[in-house]
């Protein structure tokens, strides 16, 4: 399982752009959400704003555990991060708003992107690496 900034440091190297992890508590996200320009429906957010305390306060601590059974389910090897990430850097970019005339690659989910075009990612505007 990746820190927030460590998925952020694998964004920055499959895209070449600097990512960084915009991490917010519970209250911050409600804060968020409750904005006049918030893109999250009122009574959703709500029940959002619910787990995610719920989370946050140990609560519902048991959805934190990880297993590593997409051989068994899925018969395959799991996709990375880093390798999900490089399939679909263009795209990640466009979610960004930095490219543009990009289609999202067809067969695997491409929910990253979403994230990155909520704000829960954000590119900052760092030249790129070389």
């Amino acid at each position: 399982m990746l820190a927030p900034h460590q998925v952020a440091e694998t964004l920055t190297e499959a895209t070449g752009r600097k990512f960084t992890a915009a991490v917010r508590k519970a209250d911050g996200f409600q804060n968020a959400a409750a904005q006049p320009s918030s893109v999250f429906e009122p009574a959703y957010a709500k029940g959002g704003f619910e787990f995610l305390e719920q989370v946050e306060d140990g609560r519902m601590a048991y959805i934190g555990s990880v297993r590593d059974d997409t051989k068994k389910l899925l018969d395959r090897e799991p996709l990375l991060l880093r390798d999900w990430a490089q399939l679909h850097a263009r795209e990640l970019l466009k979610a960004a708003g930095r490219e543009s005339e990009v289609e999202p690659k067809a067969g695997i989910a491409s929910t990253l992107a979403s994230f990155v075009k909520a704000g829960t990612f954000q590119l900052s505007d760092a030249k790129r690496k070389p």
